[in-house]
């Protein structure tokens, strides 16, 4: 009988793929587990729907998802949780991360796993308008009315200075200097 070897340890960062949309269930499953560390960096955002704006979440990496473990012990673990669907590899070896890649990720999210995006207007930048009968008319953004999700804008029309109030998806910003507001 010949003695085991000892095999020195070696966890490390792996790129783990799951289903598109479905990585908070594979991440989930995989936390159950307390000697596998799971980073899914995620963003949330706005966007106009037909029903307003609405608020999304999705991963940063569609279908991906990052671990950090020992291979040779829990690889098997990894590969057969829930919402799992394999391992990114190269040559048929699994892909291993350096620590700083994940560091340098988890720094540009500030810490936070889910990071928010707003694209907010502030009075006195110069916005175009996208649709409706001022079409591609360029206005200052005067006052933002968040709780209608619309944006009161000045514009000379006909002469004179006019406000309008509008929905904020239908201005997109001008990428000049603001302007002060009037």
């Amino acid at each position: 009988m010949t003695p085991a070897l000892d095999i020195p340890k070696t966890v490390a960062w792996y790129c783990v793929r799951s289903h598109v949309k479905r990585e908070h269930i594979a991440a989930k499953h995989l936390r159950l587990h307390p000697d596998l560390e799971v980073y899914v960096p995620r963003i949330r955002y706005r966007k106009s729907t037909r029903r307003g704006a609405v608020w999304f979440e999705e991963a940063m990496f569609p279908g991906y998802l990052f671990v950090r473990f020992d291979l040779n012990d829990l690889g098997r673990t990894v590969l057969y949780t829930t919402g799992v669907t394999g391992m990114v590899r190269f040559s048929g070896r699994a892909a291993v991360l350096d620590d700083s890649v994940i560091l340098a990720l988890q720094a540009s999210m500030k810490g936070v796993e889910v990071k928010v995006f707003e694209e907010t207007l502030k009075p006195g930048e110069r916005t175009v308008i996208l649709e409706g009968p001022f079409q591609g008319l360029e206005v200052v953004v005067q006052q933002v009315l968040p709780a209608s999700d619309r944006i009161r804008v000045l514009f000379e029309f006909l002469g004179q200075m006019t406000v309008l109030d509008i929905e904020h998806r239908l201005l997109e910003k001008v990428r000049t200097h603001p302007l002060k507001p009037q």
